[in-house]
């Protein structure tokens, strides 16, 4: 009987960490189309389009939002310190940009975009590359 319920055991841990490593997968797929939104953003505001950047913009906090929770509910083995400081930068410098698209500033939230959250994700995409690396085989 003892056997067979550290079997059972060590099932339920191979299955719970296949379910960590997709949850991982999809974080790093996730992030990176954030990136690539923020990229497209950046430039449609460098040819006067604020308004058209909004409903993209919106996708980009659910999809921050949706890895965000993701990050959060992974077991403690899975995420350091430093990602969890970086995920914060980013939500940050996406409320900042938030505040300029509410009051029309397409000059700021560029310059948001630029010297703030471009790079903050970008840091926050290496600190989900070198902490998920591990345990992701591409």
């Amino acid at each position: 009987m003892e056997y067979s319920n550290e079997v059972i055991t060590l099932t339920e841990k191979v299955i719970n960490m296949e379910k960590q490593i997709d949850i991982i997968k999809n974080v790093l797929t996730l992030s990176e189309t954030v990136m690539e939104g923020l990229l497209h953003i950046q430039s449609a505001l460098n040819e006067r389009q604020l308004e058209e950047t909004m409903f993209l913009f919106e996708d980009i906090i659910q999809a921050f939002a949706t890895i965000e929770g993701a990050i959060n509910n992974l077991d403690s083995t899975y995420k350091s310190e430093e990602i969890i400081d970086k995920t914060t930068k980013v939500q940050q410098g996406l409320e900042v940009a938030v505040q300029q698209y509410e009051v029309k500033h397409r000059g700021k939230l560029q310059e948001v975009l630029q010297f703030n959250l471009l790079p903050s994700v970008k840091k926050w995409r290496q600190e989900l590359e070198n902490g998920f690396q591990k345990y992701v085989i591409n």
